[in-house]
């Protein structure tokens, strides 16, 4: 083999090396372009998955709040309904004191007075029923109407059907929601 032989041999070996190595890079850059292509489908995925997650998550929060203005709205009608009621109860006992209901509560407060120096004040239509069961243990006097009030220096104590039913109300009002409203807010 001669010198032209030898060379156009080695071109065409040459040749051939080039076409491998520039179809093993148009294989090697088809599989990059397609690895690429999948990490960036596999981004947008993940991202798409994120963000629905956190809309998802911005949905619950915003229906929880929703819930709950909803929730305070409702407790905060029930309480008025409860004040309301409380209102109209504490002004129906302020006309229900009677001659016989004005002993039953002056005697419970006598019950408690412990030494001189009571005045009972006491609504002035009830003075004469109230006044023997004082006899020795206060001074009664008229006060205001619906008016049932020991004092004795800076202590009163105030037996009115209005104050017991303030006194009474926590516990009752359980109750009157259940009746009310068919639960305790």
């Amino acid at each position: 083999m001669g010198y032209p032989e030898l060379a156009r041999a080695l071109h065409e070996e040459t040749q051939r090396q080039l076409a491998e190595i520039a179809a093993r890079g148009a294989s090697d850059a088809g599989a990059l372009v397609d690895e690429a292509r999948r990490a960036a489908a596999a981004a947008r995925d993940e991202a798409i998955a994120r963000d629905d997650r956190a809309a998802a998550e911005e949905q619950r929060r915003h229906a929880a709040k929703l819930r709950m203005d909803e929730e305070r709205a409702l407790l905060v009608e029930a309480r008025r309904q409860l004040e309301r009621v409380a209102a109209a109860a504490t002004a129906a006992l302020d006309g229900r004191l009677d001659d016989a209901l004005a002993r039953r509560l002056a005697a419970e407060l006598l019950a408690e007075l412990d030494g001189p120096g009571w005045t009972l004040r006491i609504d002035p239509a009830h003075v004469a029923a109230v006044a023997a069961l004082a006899a020795g243990k206060a001074e009664v006097v008229a006060g205001a109407p619906g008016e049932l009030v020991a004092a004795s220096g800076g202590r009163t104590l105030d037996n009115r059907p209005r104050a017991r039913l303030l006194i009474a109300w926590p516990e009752l009002e359980p109750e009157l929601c259940r009746r009310m409203f068919g639960e305790t807010p």
